[in-house]
């Protein structure tokens, strides 16, 4: 579960610096002692492509869908599209992906806390790693196909949402 947490936390920085960045067009390269990395940016969606793969940033202007999620969207929250995305990385050893959502709602976070221990607590692998009684923090799955969801009061004194989801594990 660690790996999936880095991973899932490396993906929402990604998609928080392309978000920063504004999105555009445009193609680098950047060549170091390493190896190549061809960067392009089209619209909302960086490609990297390397020796050992290419991977995919994109911000998403939509809601993903539950099934993208693999978990609840919680009843009446918003969806906040500059903090949500995903990330495509393929390789040869296969294709993984994460999807993440941040959603926002004027409901305590007890209450929104409560609905999701009740909805995540008898999926495979679920995990309350809560180390705080301000949020929560909620693991389900497995090293392969693993899901977190992060619940916490946020700065405007709403409460925040912050779902990622790891699928097509490498």
């Amino acid at each position: 579960m660690r790996k999936i947490t880095i991973i899932l936390l490396t993906a929402a920085f990604v998609i928080g610096v392309l978000t920063a960045t504004g999105c555009g067009s445009g193609k680098t390269t950047i060549v170091t002692d390493e190896g190549k990395a061809e960067i392009s940016e089209e619209g909302n969606k960086i490609v990297t492509e390397t020796g050992e793969g290419t991977t995919t940033t994109e911000v998403a202007d939509e809601l993903p869908t539950e099934e993208d999620l693999g978990v609840p969207i919680y009843p009446d929250s918003t969806y906040d599209k500059e903090s949500s995305g995903s990330i495509s990385t393929t390789t040869e050893e296969g294709t993984s992906k994460i999807v993440s959502a941040t959603l926002m709602t004027d409901d305590s976070v007890n209450k929104v806390v409560a609905w999701y221990k009740d909805k995540l607590s008898g999926m495979p692998g679920f995990s309350d790693v809560t180390a705080s009684s301000e949020g929560a923090l909620f693991m389900v799955g497995d090293e392969a196909e693993g899901r977190i969801v992060a619940i916490d009061r946020n700065a405007q004194g709403k409460t925040e949402i912050s779902i990622a989801s790891r699928s097509g594990g490498q």
